[in-house]
C-alpha cells in the first residue's frame, strides 16, 4: 500500500486513511468475487439448457429412430415374403414349400415371434418360432373347428397333433386390418395378446390376390414387444436416464430399466400396462407435466417429487395412418454437469481468492473450462449413446467415403456414407449430400436403396446410413461373367424399372442411371435382388432450385446419356432415365456399350448421331429374343415420344417377352451358391479410370469439359 501511495503522489497525511482504503479496496475485492460468482452461475444454467435441449433431442430422435428402423425392417420383410410365396397355395397338401420360403424369415429377422398365412376362404397356415424348432398350424376351410399342428426340427415334422378350435382367422385383427387395406399396402394393428403364443405383440400384414385363385389372402408378421422392451430396458440415454415406448392410448410397449422387470415373468405382466401405472417417480412426474399440456411433441424440463431437475423429450412415430406410438426420453440434468461440479467449486474458490485484479482473468478461464468440461460429458455420454460402431472403409468417391458399420442395438450390417471434409467447406456441395438422402428416404420401393439414418459428426461432417448390401454392381456382374442370359435380364431390368416407377410417380428423375448405380445381391432368402442407388443428381419434374440441378450444366455418364439431354439438359423427363435403363440392358444382353470412343464428347456425339447396333448383331450367339431386342432398342430411340411412356410401361413390356419368368429363384441360387465367394469379392483396381465410372459435367455457357471420377 505505501508503494500504491507513493507511486500514485499521496502524502504521508493521507496516512491515516490507510486502513480505510484497505478496507475498501477489500470490500471492492469481495464485491468483485460476489458479482462473479453470481455471473458464473447465470452463464452456467444458460449454458447448461441449451445442452440439455440439444442432448435431450438427439437421443429421443434417436431412439425414435432406432424404433422406426425396426418397423421399417419388418414392413420390408413382409412384402419380400409377401412376393416370395404369391403363388403358392395354402391349402392343404401345399404347405411343405409354404414352410420352406417362410421359415427362413424368423431367423433373419429376431423379433419376429411369429407369422400367420390366411385367405379369404378359412384356410390358415402359422408358423411360429421355438428355440431349436419351429411349430406350424393349420386350418382346412372344410373343417375350420379342427387345427392341425406340427412340431419341426431343422424342417423335418417329428411330432403332430390336432385341437379343437373356435377362432376364424377371417376374424382376427390382421387380417381384418389388411383387408381394409388396397392390396399390397401395410397394415399396423394395435398391441394386442397373440392367439396362438399368448405373448403381447404388435402385427403388420399386407393382402393380395393369387392368379390361379379367387379368394383373397393375407400375410402377417407378429411383431413380440417383450423384443422390444428387453431393448429399452438396457438402454439408458445416461447413467441414470431411460427410454419409455407407449401407444396413443398409454398402454406400455417398452418398458424402462427398473429391479423389477429384471425378471421375465415381471416384465411380462407389465407390457401392455397403463404406463401410468408402472410406478417410477420420474416417469409418473413427466407423464403428470406432459398430460397437462395436452401432450405436445418436444422437449421441456420439469422436477421429480424430490425436487431433483430432470429433462423429457417425447417423439411420435406413425406407424401408418391408423396407428402411431410415443417415445419418451428421461435424462436427469445431474448426469449431463456431474463431471463438471469438482471444477466449478474449485472456480469459485479462485475467484474468492485471487480478489479483484485477477477476477476478470479467472472468471473468464473457469467459464472457458466450465464449457469445456461441460462438452466433454456431452460428447461423452454422446459417444456412448453412438447408434453406429465403424468396421471398416469399403468404398470412396468424389464427394465422400462409405464404410461398412453395425447397428449398436439391431446388430445390423449398416453402409454409412460421410462426406469428405473438403467437400463440407462447399454449399453447394452440402446441399447437394442433403438432397441426396432427402429425396432416397422418401422412396420406399424394394429395389431401392434404403436410408435408415441422417446427421452431422462432432466436427460437422455430413453422413448418413443405409442398408448393406452384401453383392455386386452390375458392371461387376458382366465383367465376371459376360453377357447375361436374357430371362435374367429381364429379371433385372424389371426390378430397376419398378424403382424408377416409384420415383417417377413422385416427379423424380433420376439422371444418373448405369450399371455401376445398380446392385444385385441377395435378400431374405432371395437371390438375384436389385438395389438402385446414388440419388445424388435427381432433378425433380419442374423444380425451381437452381442451386442444385441447373437448366445451363450437363450432368450424367456419357454411356447412359439420353440424347437429348445431351443437346438440351433443360429437358431431363423420365424417357432419359428409359433411354438409360435400356442402355444398361443392351450391355447386360451384349457384354459391350451401345456406343464406346476415346472420350467424353465423341461418346455424346454418337448418342446424338449414330443409330445403335442390334444387340442380336453385336452378340449373335447370345439367342437373343426378337421381342427383347425390340424393346431394347425402342428405349434407345433418338426421340422420347419414340420410348415406352413410363417407366411402368417398359416393365408391362418386359412382362410380355416370351423369356419372361423363365428365370426363376431355382436358377438364381443355384448360380449364387456357385459364384457369391468370386462376385461379392473385392474388385481389383487399376490405374485407369473406366469411362463406365465417368461422370461429365457441361458448363454450356462456356462450353468447358470437364470430369470426374466415382469409384462407388
Amino acid at each position: 500500500m505505501k508503494t500504491f501511495a507513493k507511486t500514485h503522489g499521496l502524502d504521508s497525511q493521507f496516512a491515516r486513511f490507510y486502513r480505510p482504503l484497505a478496507r475498501n479496496l477489500v470490500m471492492i475485492a469481495i464485491v468483485t468475487a460476489v458479482l462473479a460468482t453470481a455471473s458464473l452461475f447465470y452463464f452456467d444454467h444458460r449454458l447448461t439448457t441449451s445442452l440439455s435441449k440439444r442432448l435431450i433431442e438427439s437421443n429421443t430422435q434417436a431412439t425414435a429412430q432406432t424404433l422406426q428402423n425396426l418397423f421399417d425392417d419388418a414392413q420390408d420383410g413382409l412384402h419380400l415374403a409377401q412376393r416370395q410365396i404369391q403363388h403358392h397355395d395354402i391349402r392343404p397338401g401345399h404347405r411343405d414349400p409354404l414352410f420352406s420360403a417362410l421359415a427362413p424369415f424368423l431367423s433373419q429377422f429376431p423379433f419376429l415371434d411369429s407369422i400367420n398365412l390366411a385367405d379369404a376362404d378359412g384356410n390358415e397356415y402359422v408358423l411360429i418360432k421355438r428355440p431349436g424348432e419351429i411349430l406350424t398350424r393349420g386350418i382346412e376351410a372344410e373343417a375350420p373347428n379342427v387345427a392341425l399342428w406340427q412340431r419341426r426340427v431343422h424342417g423335418v415334422v417329428v411330432e403332430q397333433w390336432t385341437r379343437q378350435t373356435d377362432v376364424s382367422p377371417v376374424d382376427r385383427p390382421w387380417f381384418k386390418g389388411a383387408m381394409s387395406r388396397e392390396s399390397g399396402h401395410g397394415f399396423w394393428t394395435t398391441p394386442y395378446t397373440f392367439l396362438t403364443t399368448k405373448q403381447p405383440g404388435v402385427s403388420v400384414s399386407s393382402r393380395w390376390s393369387p392368379l390361379q385363385r379367387e379368394a383373397e389372402h393375407v400375410v402377417s408378421f407378429n411383431i413380440t414387444l417383450i423384443d422390444i422392451s428387453h431393448q429399452t430396458t438396457q438402454l439408458r440415454p445416461s447413467d441414470n436416464g431411460m427410454t419409455v415406448i407407449f401407444t396413443q392410448d398409454g398402454e406400455t410397449l417398452g418398458l424402462p430399466p427398473d429391479p423389477r422387470f429384471e425378471d421375465e415373468s415381471a416384465l411380462l405382466s407389465a407390457v401392455l400396462s397403463p404406463v401410468t401405472e408402472l410406478k417410477v417417480p420420474a416417469l409418473d412426474a413427466a407423464l403428470a407435466q406432459w398430460y397437462a399440456t395436452d401432450q405436445p411433441q418436444g422437449i421441456s424440463r420439469y422436477r421429480t417429487p424430490d425436487r431433483a431437475p430432470w429433462w423429457a423429450g417425447f417423439s411420435p412415430e406413425s406407424l401408418d395412418e391408423d396407428t402411431t406410438v410415443w417415445v419418451a426420453v428421461l435424462i436427469p440434468e445431474d448426469d449431463f454437469l456431474g463431471a463438471t461440479i469438482t471444477q466449478r467449486n474449485l472456480t469459485l474458490a479462485g475467484i474468492g481468492l485471487t480478489g479483484i485484479l485477477i477476477a476478470g482473468l479467472v472468471f473468464v478461464t473457469s467459464m472457458r473450462s466450465i464449457r469445456r468440461q461441460v462438452r466433454t460429458a456431452v460428447d461423452r455420454v454422446e459417444r456412448k449413446l453412438g447408434q453406429y460402431r465403424l468396421r471398416q472403409k469399403i468404398g470412396e468417391g468424389g464427394n465422400g467415403a462409405v464404410y461398412r458399420a453395425t447397428h449398436a442395438l439391431l446388430r445390423r450390417p449398416t453402409a454409412i456414407k460421410l462426406m469428405n471434409p473438403e467437400f463440407a467447406r462447399s454449399d453447394s456441395a452440402r446441399k447437394r449430400f442433403e438432397h441426396e438422402v432427402q429425396i432416397t428416404s422418401n422412396l420406399n420401393h424394394p429395389n431401392t436403396i434404403a436410408i435408415y439414418d441422417y446427421g452431422r459428426t462432432p466436427d460437422g461432417t455430413l453422413y448418413y446410413a443405409m442398408e448393406f448390401l452384401n453383392g455386386g454392381t452390375l458392371e461387376r456382374l458382366v465383367q465376371f461373367a459376360g453377357a447375361l442370359p436374357p430371362a435374367r435380364v429381364i429379371h433385372i431390368l424389371e426390378q430397376i424399372a419398378g424403382s424408377l416407377a416409384e420415383a417417377h410417380a413422385k416427379r423424380l428423375i433420376h439422371r444418373d442411371i448405369k450399371p455401376s448405380n445398380a446392385i444385385l445381391c441377395e435378400r431374405g432368402g432371395l437371390f438375384d435382388v436389385v438395389k438402385v442407388l446414388d440419388f445424388g443428381l435427381v432433378k425433380e419434374i419442374a423444380e425451381t432450385d437452381g442451386n442444385l440441378t441447373q437448366s445451363n450444366l450437363l450432368i450424367g455418364t456419357p454411356l447412359y446419356m439420353a440424347p437429348e439431354i445431351i443437346s438440351s439438359p433443360g429437358q431431363a423427363s423420365p424417357q432419359g432415365d428409359l433411354y438409360a435403363l435400356g442402355a444398361v440392358g443392351y450391355m447386360l444382353l451384349t457384354g459391350s456399350n451401345v456406343f464406346d470412343g476415346e472420350s467424353a464428347v465423341e461418346i455424346c456425339a454418337k448418342h446424338l448421331h449414330d443409330a445403335p447396333v442390334p444387340p442380336s448383331q453385336r452378340a449373335p450367339g447370345a439367342g437373343i429374343p426378337a421381342d427383347l431386342e425390340a424393346l431394347i432398342l425402342t428405349c434407345l430411340s433418338k426421340e422420347p415420344a419414340d420410348r415406352p411412356a413410363g417407366a411402368s410401361e417398359f416393365r408391362a413390356g418386359l412382362m410380355n417377352c416370351m423369356a419372361w419368368g423363365e428365370w426363376d429363384q431355382g436358377q438364381a441360387s443355384a448360380w449364387w451358391h456357385m459364384h457369391s465367394a468370386a462376385f461379392t469379392g473385392t474388385e481389383s483396381s487399376t490405374n485407369a479410370t473406366p469411362l463406365s465410372n465417368t461422370e461429365v459435367l457441361v458448363d454450356l455457357d462456356r462450353r468447358a469439359l470437364s470430369t470426374r471420377a466415382s469409384r462407388v
